[in-house]
């Protein structure tokens, strides 16, 4: 049997590619000013350091604290945003009570892509900055080539999702997955903040790093696997996803397999996450386990 879907409704990718092009911009150049204005000062002051005295590992330093505060920044905005449409969507677990609204019935009406379209669009060029965001930040990392594909990746699975009528799941996801990051991104501001002796006593990084952890696992990994479980039951036919099946959908079947991916990537920095609690518990010490190896006596930083 084969399925027939009508998709791409309120997709116009030449006018659209556009608008990512100019959003990407004006993200970068957003980035630029205010960390240059507002969080390299702030990092500065906060992590007790001097503009004279910054060397090579404390101007790293610096730069992971100003992105810190720049992704927690948009973070908040994109999630308040976020939860907005989902007041505004009839099929959201807010409106409805019923999470599994988010799958089934896929794929979902187009006219329910109208008033998502601009948060799209903005989540689209905001991983597009975040490549070049990693080039200038993050190439220190031994996890950096994971990083970047992780971007890529959720570019290629929002542009999908959009144009595939997967948008239900994908927003819902997204607001998950931003509020852990809120988490994230507060727990590593706290930790560098190392001229705030209150700031900085045991019991308060060891409750931030195993709420940062709660966080990962409870909106990032499980309801991506829990989406994963469910879609296949919740479509006119589990062969869409399959190859080889004569009901196999193309696009259906690649925006499972990334999700795949997306979900392999998540698990593995929760691991290392797992393990950070670890440490931080006997040590009594953050420690980022994918920053690069530094040299003799230098601490690892969250």
């Amino acid at each position: 049997m084969t399925f027939t879907f009508l998709r791409g409704e309120h997709v116009d990718f030449a006018s659209e590619g556009l608008l990512v092009v100019a959003g990407t911009s004006a993200l970068m150049f957003a980035r630029w000013l205010i960390v240059n204005t507002a969080l390299r000062p702030a990092a500065i002051k906060l992590m007790g350091l001097s503009f004279k005295e910054l060397d090579g590992e404390s101007r790293a330093g610096v730069e992971k604290f100003c992105k810190s505060g720049w992704h927690f920044v948009i973070y908040v905005i994109s999630a308040c945003w976020g939860v907005m449409i989902l007041f505004e969507s009839e099929w959201s677990v807010l409106r409805s009570g019923k999470f599994e609204q988010i799958w089934l019935g896929y794929p979902h009406p187009g006219s329910e892509k109208i008033i998502l379209k601009a948060y799209f669009l903005a989540h689209i060029s905001w991983y597009l900055h975040g490549i070049f965001e990693s080039v200038m930040v993050d190439t220190s990392r031994t996890d950096f080539g994971l990083l970047v594909i992780h971007h890529f990746l959720a570019v290629a699975l929002l542009v999908g999702a959009f144009w595939g009528n997967v948008h239900r799941a994908t927003i819902t996801m997204c607001i998950l997955q931003e509020i852990s990051d809120v988490v994230m991104h507060f727990s590593r501001i706290v930790h560098k903040s190392s001229a705030v002796p209150w700031l900085q006593g045991r019991l308060l990084h060891a409750l931030l790093l195993r709420s940062f952890f709660a966080a990962w696992v409870g909106l990032r990994i499980l309801p991506t696997s829990w989406v994963l479980l469910k879609l296949p039951s919740a479509a006119p036919t589990a062969g869409m996803f399959i190859p080889g099946r004569p009901d196999f959908d193309l696009l259906s079947g690649t925006l499972y397999v990334q999700l795949v991916m997306l979900l392999g990537m998540q698990v593995t920095w929760g691991l290392a996450i797992g393990r950070m609690c670890v440490d931080q518990w006997r040590t009594g010490r953050v420690v980022e386990r994918h920053d690069a190896r530094p040299g003799p006596g230098a601490r690892k930083e969250l």
